[in-house]
């Protein structure tokens, strides 16, 4: 049943979550402390994060990635990157958890991503995408990367770019939010 509510919400965020604008899609580093607090404003609402979630598509599982391992990386970027925003897992209370999306909650955040890996052998191509955001709007923050590799090389080439991915969303959201400037 947990495993179908979150599958059913990680969904739900992917085809719901409204197309990056040109300005999401640039650089996310490249920008400056103004342009990244208009840009994710909403960030300033949130108040703890209740979702971080991980799908794995394609061949990734049979190229040596694994759900949980990946899971397990982003939970710890987490604890290090936003040690001051509290983390509730809400995909062990399904009624909470509906009741927030019903009620599209703006305080409590949500971080989701998505490997896509086509091929087993060589060429193997990934795609990565990381959406952050409440439940009002999934996708305050959108970040996609596509690589390629081989199977001995794609999979360790993924843990770095996810673990990279929560640094940059980190570094966006807190930019976000400071009064500086």
């Amino acid at each position: 049943m947990r495993a179908l509510l979150l599958a059913s919400f990680v969904f739900i965020l992917a085809v719901a979550a409204p197309t990056p604008s040109p300005a999401q899609t640039r650089e996310q580093g490249g920008l400056t402390e103004s342009e990244s607090r208009q840009l994710y404003r909403e960030f300033s609402e949130i108040r703890s994060f209740g979702v971080i979630a991980i799908s794995l598509l394609g061949d990734a599982e049979k190229i040596g990635l694994r759900q949980k391992e990946l899971l397990d990386l982003i939970r710890s970027r987490y604890k290090t990157y936003f040690k001051e925003i509290p983390y509730e897992d809400l995909t062990r209370d399904p009624d909470t958890l509906m009741n927030l999306v019903v009620s599209r909650d703006r305080e409590i955040g949500n971080i989701t991503f998505r490997v896509w890996v086509i091929g087993e052998d060589y060429p193997v191509v990934y795609h990565i995408r990381c959406d952050a955001g409440n439940f009002d709007n999934p996708s305050i923050y959108t970040e996609e990367v596509l690589g390629h590799g081989t199977a001995a090389t794609a999979p360790e080439n993924v843990r770095n770019i996810v673990g990279e991915m929560m640094s940059e969303l980190a570094a966006s959201f807190f930019k976000s939010r400071s009064s500086d400037g």
